[in-house]
């Protein structure tokens, strides 16, 4: 079993406030704040009053004492998977002055509409998982990028994310991208540095090297919430 993610406090000085790109993105476009009204709308009553009632539910690293695999986190923009060969090129948050889109690659970043989408890494690309903060984690064997929304249980949500896998899912129709990588990646807080990586809140991800097509939807099972990020190679 992995060792928890460190919940050691990240330098302030180079992440921005949280939920700062989140709120930002929400009066984005009218086409892309009415389509996450109606995907959030599908949500049940029962997840509804469960989304409130957060510090009920394990969501962060805090609240979970042990964990099987390794959960990355951001202080509340989106997540960032990055080449590793590119890694040097990332500069993240590097300033805080003026709109959030100014901010260096963070900002570029944030400028992400959506739970997926790609930008240019130096001569390469990186995928930005955005929307909403949430913990994320990489079931190889789905080839599955895992969010955690407001569950209990580890175990209870890598469960029922699998059985998703296994139905017949049905992917977001805005959420579909094409996403060329080189060989592995790195999940990482879009707000840090590439060179200057957390120690305990990045993921090493093996991945071979050619097109993905990456698809994302909302789902819930039960008493589990989660976004479901996946890649399908491209023949």
């Amino acid at each position: 079993m992995a060792p928890p993610p460190s919940t050691a406090a990240p330098d302030r000085r180079r992440v921005p406030a949280r939920g700062t790109c989140v709120a930002a993105n929400r009066s984005r476009t009218p086409k892309g704040v009415a389509r996450r009204r109606r995907a959030r709308g599908q949500r049940s009553a029962a997840s509804r009053r469960a989304l409130v009632d957060r510090p009920a539910l394990a969501r962060s690293r805090r609240e979970v004492e042990s964990l099987q695999y390794t959960w990355v986190s951001s202080a509340g923009g989106p997540l960032l998977v990055a080449p590793q060969s590119a890694l040097s090129l990332w500069s993240g948050a590097d300033s805080t002055d003026g709109p959030v889109e100014s901010w260096g690659d963070y900002g570029r970043a944030c400028a992400i509409d959506g739970y997926v989408g790609v930008v240019a890494v130096g001569q390469r690309q990186a995928l930005v998982l955005g929307d909403e903060p949430a913990m994320t984690t990489y079931l190889s064997s789905e080839r599955l990028f895992l969010r955690w929304a407001p569950a209990y249980e580890e175990d209870d949500l890598v469960s029922a994310a699998r059985r998703a896998v296994r139905d017949v899912v049905d992917w977001d129709a805005y959420e579909d991208v094409r996403w060329v990588v080189n060989g592995p990646v790195v999940l990482f807080d879009s707000a840090w540095p590439g060179a200057e990586l957390e120690p305990d809140n990045h993921l090493v991800i093996d991945l071979c090297p050619g097109e993905y097509r990456v698809r994302a939807t909302y789902r819930a099972d039960g008493d589990t919430w989660m976004v479901l990020v996946q890649l399908q190679p491209v023949s």
